[in-house]
């Protein structure tokens, strides 16, 4: 039997989009859980922060019952090395079975001196 699923048991996650940012300016990039899907079959592993295909930070869930909605990643001091996309990975268990990956973007570039 194929696995079908519907669109109400994956999680979504959004990243504003941020572009043109000034040298040596802060930016904190946040990673928005904005549908949950369901928390009992479609447990969340591990949510992570990439540059260009690098895992930068990550974290692994350990409790269903708490989930924060919003993951956080923090850039001070902008040079021209931090240009990329940034890509914000969110891996469940669809039916505590599946692996599945919901992504979003945003796409840095910072002005130089």
């Amino acid at each position: 039997m194929p696995f079908i699923m519907t669109g109400s048991e994956i999680p979504k996650v959004v990243v504003p989009k941020a572009s043109l940012l000034e040298h040596n300016s802060n930016i904190t990039l946040a990673c928005n859980i904005t549908d949950r899907g369901n928390r009992f079959a479609t447990p969340l592993k591990k949510i992570y922060w990439m540059k260009d295909g690098v895992v930068l930070y990550m974290y692994n869930f350990t409790s269903a019952v708490i989930v924060p909605v919003s993951f956080p990643f923090v850039l001070q001091e902008l040079r021209e090395s931090d240009d990329g996309n940034y890509t914000c990975v969110l891996e469940v268990l669809l039916r505590n079975v599946k692996k599945y990956i919901v992504t979003d973007y945003t796409l840095i570039k910072v002005k130089g001196l």
